[in-house]
C-alpha cells in the first residue's frame, strides 16, 4: 500500500513538473516574441513579474495560452517572429493579430501546433502568393479559419493547388490576387467551406460552379473582374447560403432563376453589374429571411415586381439606377413589409403619383425617389413616418406645396426636393425638425421670405435655395448656423445686403454671387477637419454621369467635402466628370 501511494505521488509530481514546464515554456515564448519587436514597450505588461494569463491579449485555459488577440496595436513584428514564438504555443487555438503592422513574407512554412484552429492576421503588410496561402494553411494541420484580408497577397488561383480539406473559413479580400486564375479550384477542393470572401481583388473569369459547396453560408466575390452570364444551375444547391455578394463585377444577361433555391438568404447584392431583363422572382416562400436586396446599377427593366410586399423580413431595398418604369404600386408598402427601413428607387423611369400607402412602411428611415418622372403632390401622409431621416425626391415633376405635415418628422436629417415644380412657402412647421442637416429646394417655384427659424437649426450644414422666387432680405440669423458648410441663395429676388455674421462662420465664405450668381457659392470650412454635420454632403453620390445630363443645372457640391477623408472614395470619381471649383 505504501509502495502504491509513493508511486501515485511520484506520478503526480511528474505531471506537475511537465505542466509547470509547459507554462514556463509559454511564458518564455511570449517574452521572446515581445523582445523581438522593434518597440518592446508596446507590450509592457508582458514580463515575468506579472501572471502570464494577465498579459495583454492573452486568454488562458487550464493555465495555458488558449487564445491571443491583439487588435490595432502597431507591434511592427515580422511574420517570422510570429511563426517562431507564437504559433508553437502548445495549446493555442485562436490567434488574432489584426491591424498590428505585421510585415514580412508568409512563404516560409509556419510552426503551427496541432491545436491551432483560427488564424487572423488581417489588415497588415504581409506579402506572399496564393500558393503561399495554401502552404500556410497546410502547415497548420487543424486550421479551420484563415483570415489574410487587407494584405498584399498576389498571384492567381490554379487547378494544381493541393486540397485544404479542413478549412471552413477563408478570407482573402482586399489583396492583389490577379487575373486569369481558376477560382473553381476553391469550390472543387474545399468541400467543408462555410465562409469565402475574395472581394476587392482583380480576379477575372466567369462565375464558378458552387454546387459542391453545400455547406457554404457566406460568399463574397464583389469588386472583381468576373464577367459573362451566370450559368443556369449555379445556385441550385445553395440551400444554406445566407450571404451572397456579386456586386461590382461585369456579369451580363439575366440572373438565373435557380437563385430562388437559396432559401436561407439574408443578404443578396448583385449591384453594379450589367444584368438585364426583369428582376428575378423571389417569392416569400423561397426567401422568408431576406433582409437586404440590392440590385442597383444594372439594366433591369420592367415594372416594380409584385413579390416585394411578400418579403416580410426585408429591411433594405435598393433598385436605383436601372431602367424600371411604370407606377410605384400602392401595394409596395403593406403591413406585411413593415420591417422596411431603406427604400431606394432613384434614377429609374417611374411615373404617376407617389402612393399614400408608403406611410404603411412605418419603420422607413431613408426614402429616395429622385431622378424619376413622378408627378402629383408630395403625400401629406409621409408626415406619419416618425423614423424618417432622409426624404429625397429631387428631379421629378412634383407640384403643389411642401406638406406642413412634414413638421412631424422630428428625426428628419435631409430634405432634398430640388428640380421639381413645388410652389408656396417653406412651412414654418419645419422649424420643429431640429435634426435637419441638409435642406435643398433649388429650382422650384417657391415664394415668400426665407424663414427666420432656419438660423436656429444648430445641425444645419447645407442650405440650397437657389433658382426660386424668394423675396425679402437674407435673415440675419443665418449667421448663427455654426455648422453651415454650404450656402446657395442665388437666382432669387432677394434684396438688401449680406449679413456680416455670415463671414464669422468657422470657415471662409465666398460671397461673390450669393444673390445674383448663376453657378454656385461655396464655403470652404478649412478649420473643420473632422467634417462635423456633413455626413450627407454629396448630392450626386450614386448617380451615374449620363443621368446628370438630364438636369438643367449641374452644381458641384465637392468644394468642402474634399477635406473629409470619409468622402475620399466618392469625390475623386465625381471630379472626373464635373468641372468643380475647389
Amino acid at each position: 500500500m505504501v509502495t502504491l501511494t509513493r508511486a501515485v505521488s511520484c506520478l503526480l509530481n511528474i505531471i506537475s513538473f511537465f505542466a509547470l514546464s509547459a507554462i514556463a515554456g509559454d511564458v518564455d515564448l511570449l517574452i521572446s516574441f515581445k523582445n523581438s519587436l522593434p518597440y518592446p514597450n508596446m507590450l509592457s505588461d508582458w514580463n515575468r513579474t506579472n501572471a502570464m494569463c494577465q498579459f495583454q491579449g492573452v486568454t488562458c485555459k487550464g493555465g495555458h495560452v488558449f487564445s491571443l488577440t491583439i487588435r490595432g496595436l502597431p507591434l511592427g513584428a515580422d511574420f517570422s517572429s510570429v511563426s517562431a514564438y507564437i504559433l508553437p504555443l502548445a495549446n493555442l487555438e485562436t490567434l488574432t493579430l489584426h491591424s498590428t503592422n505585421l510585415t514580412g513574407s508568409i512563404s516560409e512554412p509556419a510552426n503551427c501546433t496541432e491545436q491551432l484552429k483560427e488564424l487572423d492576421v488581417s489588415s497588415n503588410d504581409l506579402i506572399g502568393s496564393v500558393s503561399d496561402v495554401v502552404s500556410l494553411a497546410n502547415s497548420c494541420p487543424s486550421l479551420q479559419s484563415l483570415n489574410l484580408s487587407e494584405n498584399s497577397i498576389g498571384q492567381a488561383f490554379y487547378s494544381s493547388l493541393p486540397v485544404l480539406p479542413r478549412l471552413k473559413k477563408l478570407d482573402l479580400s482586399n489583396n492583389n490576387i490577379t487575373k486569369n486564375g481558376d477560382i473553381q479550384w476553391l469550390f472543387s477542393k474545399l468541400g467543408l467551406l462555410i465562409h469565402l470572401d475574395l472581394s476587392n481583388n482583380n480576379i477575372q473569369g466567369t462565375m464558378p460552379h458552387i454546387t459542391n459547396c453545400t455547406s457554404l453560408k457566406h460568399l463574397d466575390l464583389s469588386a472583381n473582374q468576373l464577367s459573362s452570364t451566370i450559368p443556369a444551375g449555379t445556385f441550385s444547391e445553395c440551400l444554406n447560403l445566407t450571404y451572397l455578394n456579386l456586386s461590382a463585377n461585369h456579369f451580363t444577361g439575366n440572373t438565373p432563376a435557380d437563385i430562388e433555391a437559396c432559401s436561407a438568404l439574408v443578404t443578396l447584392s448583385l449591384s453594379n453589374n450589367n444584368f438585364s431583363g426583369e428582376i428575378p422572382i423571389l417569392s416569400h416562400v423561397a426567401m422568408p429571411g431576406l433582409r437586404l436586396l440590392d440590385l442597383a446599377f444594372n439594366n433591369f427593366n420592367g415594372t416594380l415586381p409584385k413579390f416585394i410586399p411578400n418579403l416580410t423580413s426585408l429591411e433594405i431595398l435598393d433598385l436605383n439606377a436601372n431602367q424600371l418604369f411604370g407606377p410605384i404600386p400602392p401595394s409596395l408598402c403593406t403591413y406585411n413589409i413593415s420591417s422596411l427601413k431603406e427604400l431606394y428607387l432613384q434614377d429609374n423611369y417611374f411615373t404617376g403619383s407617389i402612393p399614400d400607402s408608403l406611410s404603411n412602411c412605418t419603420n422607413l428611415v431613408s426614402l429616395d425617389l429622385s431622378l424619376n418622372l413622378l408627378s402629383g403632390t408630395i403625400p401629406s401622409s409621409l408626415g406619419s413616418l416618425s423614423n424618417l431621416k432622409d426624404l429625397i425626391m429631387w428631379q421629378n415633376n412634383l407640384n403643389g406645396g411642401i406638406p406642413s405635415e412634414l413638421s412631424y418628422l422630428r428625426s428628419l436629417r435631409n430634405l432634398i426636393l430640388d428640380y421639381n415644380n413645388l410652389t408656396g412657402i417653406i412651412p414654418d412647421g419645419l422649424a420643429s425638425c431640429t435634426s435637419l442637416n441638409w435642406i435643398s429646394l433649388a429650382s422650384n417655384q417657391l415664394t415668400g421670405p426665407i424663414p427666420i427659424w432656419i438660423g436656429k437649426l444648430e445641425k444645419l450644414a447645407i442650405l440650397v435655395l437657389r433658382n426660386n422666387s424668394f423675396t425679402g432680405s437674407i435673415p440675419l440669423g443665418l449667421g448663427d448656423c455654426k455648422g453651415l458648410a454650404y450656402l446657395d441663395l442665388s437666382s432669387n429676388r432677394l434684396i438688401g445686403s449680406i449679413p456680416p455674421a455670415l463671414a464669422k462662420q468657422s470657415g471662409k465664405l465666398v460671397v461673390d454671387n450669393v444673390v445674383n450668381g448663376r453657378n454656385y457659392v461655396s464655403l470652404t470650412n478649412s478649420k473643420n477637419t473632422q467634417c462635423h454635420h456633413t455626413e450627407s454632403f454629396l448630392e450626386f453620390n450614386g448617380i451615374r454621369y449620363p443621368d446628370l445630363m438630364r438636369m438643367p443645372v449641374i452644381t458641384c457640391y465637392l468644394c468642402f467635402t474634399l477635406i473629409c477623408h470619409t468622402m475620399s472614395l466618392t469625390a475623386p470619381y465625381l471630379l472626373r466628370f464635373l468641372q468643380c471649383k475647389v
